[in-house]
């Protein structure tokens, strides 16, 4: 098969229309290149997504993004593409290119994935690392949209199902790849989606992580600089009011804060921990037919963490602790802390108003490690105890507590 036909097999209708740039790489079904990302498309209910074309693009990092003023714009840079099989699996391939690492920021590799299927344009926004000659793709169930847990970050996958609600729906002669007059076109930078504009920035506060202190124990709770959040991104068409959950990306602070919840006797203390997070709000304007229509996209993207802290009385229920089950211990110490990176979401972990009328209600998560760490001291380490869901032991949430009998 030539270029030119292997090329034309793996983009064309709105894919090509949309993204033309596209058309000059190779499709991944036929490279041996470090793999990207891989899995399956289904909808949601469950039917897969045969034949969808699907292309991978790069953004420049989170701190060049945050520079841009309002109005300010930069373009896509195509790295993959593919179009999955039968039963919707479908593999993207990149060399490590010099390129590619040039966009990478401190988190790593910001991508987006535009997937085309039948009548209808999905966007989907994730996040990359490389090392060791590999790409890694190591978020958690969730928050990014997987079909479960990661057994190993090698396996870099990414099982989506998409609802059509959700999606673009484009008309039928952008379907069928009708010629866009790119003579008329008004907009600076050409004629397809590859161009976002800077459309807003505001920020959120997310909560980060919940701690309960009972009965003569204190529960301080450090986020220290390097620790990460990963919030979820949203997406939504023509300036709809609400901003549907598509994708996450993770960010790292560079300033720290500790809190310290002092239980007294037979007293219950429950804190949500909260951090600031700076987001994007984003549009490009799209074909959306031969006639010179132009459709309008917006996404929300986290562009950093900074450096507002609070606390506010916890909105979770209190649950009960006891020896025998998964996820109590006894200390045994005078303090104990939690040392696992293992992130657990937070459901509605914020909400802003990416502009008048729209709103966006976001998940979030952050690593207990030596970055974001909870630790109970103990009046008598003969009695004490903490339960929750931080190595051993574990349960849903990320929410622990320490008490004394």
């Amino acid at each position: 098969m030539n270029a030119a036909a292997d090329a034309s097999s793996a983009v064309a209708g709105a894919a090509l229309v949309r993204f033309p740039e596209f058309a000059g790489l190779t499709d991944s079904r036929s490279l041996q290149d470090p793999l990207m990302l891989q899995g399956k498309l289904t909808d949601v209910a469950g039917k897969a997504l045969s034949g969808a074309q699907v292309l991978l693009a790069a953004w420049p990092s989170s701190s060049a993004v945050a520079k841009l003023p309002v109005g300010g714009s930069f373009d896509v840079v195509p790295a993959a593409r593919t179009i999955a099989g039968k039963d919707g699996a479908y593999q993207l391939r990149s060399l490590i290119t010099p390129l590619l690492m040039s966009l990478s920021g401190k988190d790593g590799l910001d991508v987006e994935l535009d997937v085309f299927h039948g009548d209808r344009h999905y966007v989907y926004l994730t996040q990359l690392k490389s090392g060791g000659g590999n790409w890694i793709h190591d978020f958690v169930r969730g928050v990014d949209g997987q079909a479960g847990e990661l057994t190993s970050k090698a396996t870099n996958s990414l099982d989506l199902a998409l609802d059509p609600a959700q999606g673009e729906k484009l008309s039928k002669d952008l379907v069928r790849g009708a010629r866009i007059p790119v003579a008329n076109e008004p907009l600076p930078g050409g004629a397809a989606c590859g161009k976002w504009y800077v459309f807003a920035t505001t920020s959120a506060m997310t909560t980060a992580a919940t701690a309960v202190a009972r009965n003569q124990t204190t529960a301080v709770t450090s986020y220290g600089e390097d620790a990460t959040t990963t919030t979820s991104t949203g997406f939504s068409i023509g300036g709809a009011g609400e901003f549907k959950i598509n994708g996450a990306r993770s960010r790292t602070s560079g300033t720290g804060a500790e809190w310290n919840l002092p239980a007294k006797k037979k007293q219950t203390l429950a804190r949500d921990y909260l951090v600031q997070v700076e987001h994007d709000t984003l549009e490009r304007k799209c074909f959306g037919n031969k006639y010179g229509e132009y459709r309008h996209q917006y996404v929300t993207s986290p562009s950093r963490i900074v450096g507002g802290f609070d606390n506010v009385p916890s909105r979770f229920p209190l649950w009960n602790c006891t020896l025998g089950d998964d996820r109590t211990a006894l200390a045994h110490a005078s303090k104990v802390w939690t040392t696992t990176s293992k992130a657990v979401m937070y459901e509605k972990a914020f909400t802003f108003f990416p502009f008048d009328g729209a709103a966006f209600t976001g998940r979030a998560a952050s690593d207990y490690s030596e970055h974001m760490q909870i630790t109970f001291f103990f009046a008598d380490k003969d009695k004490g105890q903490w339960c929750g869901s931080t190595g051993l032991p574990r349960t849903p949430g990320q929410r622990v507590q320490g008490f004394q009998l």
